[in-house]
This record gives C-alpha cells, structure tokens and sequence, in this order.
C-alpha cells in the first residue's frame, strides 16, 4: 500500500510539475546568458529561490521570519522592471534538465505546493537565472562547472569588491574566489532575521561604500539581500545577491559529491549554522569595515 501511495504521490508531482510548465507565461535565460548579461550590461541582480517564494507566501524560515513588509516587498520586486537591474528565478521551475534525482524530487514537490500561487505572482515574460550562483552541487553532468566559474569571475574582475553578509558567511575566505578583484571590504551582519536590521544595514552601506563606477556590491544575507540589492540600485550601486556562491565554489574544490559542511563557513544546507567560531585571518579582519549587530 505505501509503495503504491509513493508511486502516485510521485505521478502526482510530476504532472502538476508538467501542468505548471506549460501554464507558464514566463521564460528564464540560461546560467551562461545570465552571467554574461551581468558582465556587459553591469547590472544589478535580485534573485528569488524556493526560501524567498516562501516568504512571499508568508512562510518563515529558519533565518528569516515573514516579517510583513519583507513579505510585501518580495511580492512587489519580482515584477519590477527597470533598466540597469533584472530579477532573476530558478531555472528548475520551468527545466529540470542535467539535475540530480534529489533536486528534481525537491522542485517538483516546490511546484506542486506552490505552483499556482507563483502562476499568480508573476507578471513579466522574462526573467534571468537564479542557478548562476548555485552552479556545482544539484548537477549530475558538473564537467562544465569550470568554465561557468571562469565567467562569474568576470563580474568582479579588477573590481573594488565591498561584501555585505552574515557575521559567518565569510564570502570568499580562504579561497581564491575573489581574487581577481582590485580590493575586497566587508560589513557584517546578523546571521538570522537580519531584515529586522534592514535599516541600519542599508544607511551604513550607504555612509561607507563610496558611489564609484568600480565599486561592485555583492550581497550574502539571505532574503534580505534580494531585496537590498534593489535599493542599492536605486542608490546608484551595482548590487548583486550573490547567495550561496562562495559555498558552491568550495564545495566544487573540495569534490565533494553531497552537501556537506564548509569549515569556517555557516553551510545551512549541511546543517553547519551554529557554533562557526572565529576566523584567524589577519586579511580577512582588515577587510572589515563596519559590524551591525
């Protein structure tokens, strides 16, 4: 009896998830199309995955409450369009081509619970990829990891790089990700509900991150930063969210096969959130221009 209930809930799934794909009005630009819309148009980027639909539909999260006007916000900026910034969604909404078994299981769960509700949401035809900054781990076929992070380095390349992320993001740290950027600063912020800061994140990013045409802002701050990059655009800011990029990155030089903890990092998807501890970098230290706790 459970065998057969698995074998029709999975049925289930897989025609809601075909049903939404074809109701859709919407089209999503691959990762590589993305990543160099990004680099020639210089553009600022929201980005929008399974976490912040859900809290667009009033689901708190774990690191993030549904605090009302978070929830208001990411229902209004998912239609916004406007030059110099684009909004992008997961590209496993409408293909679950060349990814693992447990992430098409996953997205087609996502569809079945939210499908209609995201049929209602969304408004534009075209939209980017939010997969650009989670290029390795859901992939069967990653032989092509290496040159997509080849072009997302491109984005900050010679670029003076500030950083705003969770106090145990460390965006970037012991690694070489970033380093062909011209210079990297860093404001830290709480690693959970951090939207309940969203005030004083944005007023300090402003009074400490100078308005110059080299300056590129990459925000790692959960919901908060889909929203923030937004109004660093209308700051006058080239402002990416950025995501789980770093995370991605190293567990593409570890080889790792399944999410697993990155040391020294928070890895939320490992389980890895508490309990991080410090780092012991002098670079990183100096790279810290304001704190907000």
């Amino acid at each position: 009896m459970m065998n057969l209930r698995n074998l029709l809930s999975r049925l289930y799934k897989q025609y809601k998830y075909y049903r939404f794909t074809h109701q859709a009005k919407f089209k999503i630009a691959s990762t590589q199309e993305t990543i160099d819309y990004i680099v020639s148009h210089r553009c600022s980027v929201s980005r929008y995955g399974d976490g912040e639909f859900d809290v667009a539909f009033g689901v708190s999260k774990y690191f993030q409450k549904a605090d009302p006007k978070l929830v208001s916000r990411l229902n209004e900026l998912v239609n916004v369009s406007e030059q110099g910034y684009i909004v992008c969604l997961p590209l496993g909404l409408l293909t679950l081509k060349n990814v693992r078994k447990d992430t098409r299981m996953h997205w087609r769960s996502f569809v079945r619970y939210n499908g209609d509700k995201i049929l209602n949401l969304l408004k534009k035809s075209q939209y980017f990829d939010t997969w650009f900054t989670r290029f390795y781990m859901d992939f069967e076929d990653r032989s092509g990891t290496d040159a997509i992070v080849n072009h997302l380095k491109r984005i900050w390349e010679g670029r003076d790089v500030y950083i705003i992320e969770g106090e145990t993001t460390r965006f970037g740290e012991g690694n070489d990700f970033l380093v062909n950027a011209k210079s990297i600063s860093r404001i830290l912020c709480p690693s959970r509900n951090a939207f309940a800061k969203y005030d004083e994140i944005l007023s300090v990013a402003e009074e400490k991150i100078p308005k110059d045409e080299n300056v590129l802002v990459l925000i790692a701050l959960g919901m908060t930063a889909t929203i923030m990059a937004y109004d660093l655009h209308k700051l006058g800011y080239q402002a990416i969210d950025i995501g789980h990029a770093d995370i991605e990155y190293s567990w593409w030089k570890m080889k790792a096969q399944d999410r697993c903890p990155v040391p020294g990092k928070a890895t939320f998807e490992a389980g890895a959130y508490e309990g991080i501890g410090d780092v012991d970098d002098d670079v990183y230290k100096k790279q810290i221009i304001a704190e907000i706790k």
